[in-house]
């Protein structure tokens, strides 16, 4: 009677597993590759979003070193020989593509002190601390020295002076080679002064340079006066890290032309 009651209860067991369907071993390995196909597409789709935004984020990074390295030359550009005689000083002194060099009267005496000379270049060494570990190899620094008892001419000595601006790249590829000058000076027609046969007097790392006998007015009294009207900025700035998608970093570039309110021919150019 046990061993036919056990029979039985074995039966009906197997009669309740058949009713229920239970799954089969290639029904459980196909969920299981739904699954993770599932699973991939999700952390992809999350990868993608979290990649969208550090990429929107460090472009907008790059959008606000641009913004404030256009801003703070124009504002300085624009008293460019204020106060200073020609008898004393030509207005500018060093006009090149990645470096100027200019004074103005700070203090209001018409006499050229300390403090009254000015410099903005673009620092060729990108092993400094600002951005020597940034994943973007072409970041350099926008720099801004004035003169003093150490520096009396204002020179663009690489690591001295305020850093106005990082991740300034002034490139449109990934040769490593500058092809964006921030400068670019014209006269009152619109004509670029830059002499492309002479490069900047205190390094060929800032570029070509307008010529001083020609349009600098120098040496300061003499018969030439400057023939700069306008200067024209373009600032290029990078994301610190590479776009993912696009294997790139992003670029930003903004631009503006400053008439100096002090020069000669300010006047004169044309609108």
């Amino acid at each position: 009677m046990r061993a036919r009651r056990s029979l039985n209860m074995k039966k009906i067991a197997l009669t309740v597993m058949k009713e229920r369907g239970g799954f089969t071993l290639v029904e459980l390995l196909v969920g299981l590759i739904i699954s993770s196909m599932l699973l991939v597409g999700v952390y992809r789709i999350f990868n993608a979003s979290q990649n969208t935004q550090a990429v929107g984020l460090d472009l907008s990074e790059a959008q606000q070193n641009a913004r404030i390295a256009l801003a703070t030359l124009e504002k300085d550009l624009r008293v460019v020989g204020f106060g200073i005689p020609s008898h004393v000083e030509s207005p500018i002194l060093t006009a090149s593509e990645y470096r100027i060099t200019f004074v103005r009267d700070g203090n209001n005496n018409q006499v050229l002190d300390l403090g009254e000379t000015v410099t903005y270049f673009l620092d060729p060494s990108t092993s400094m601390f600002a951005v020597a570990f940034t994943p973007n190899p072409k970041d350099m620094v926008l720099r801004r020295v004035v003169s003093d008892s150490l520096n009396p001419s204002a020179d663009p000595i690489a690591g001295w002076g305020e850093i106005v601006a990082a991740g300034i790249t002034q490139q449109t590829d990934n040769d490593g080679l500058l092809d964006v000058p921030i400068f670019g000076y014209l006269d009152d027609q619109g004509n670029s002064l830059i002499d492309p046969g002479t490069y900047d007097p205190y390094s060929p790392a800032y570029g070509h340079t307008v010529s001083d006998s020609t349009a600098l007015g120098r040496p300061p009294g003499g018969a030439n006066e400057t023939a700069i009207a306008s200067i024209a900025i373009n600032i290029v700035a990078e994301s610190e890290a590479k776009d993912e998608f696009l294997g790139d970093y992003q670029r930003v570039s903004l631009a503006t032309l400053v008439a100096p309110r002090n020069l000669p021919h300010n006047l004169r150019w044309p609108h």
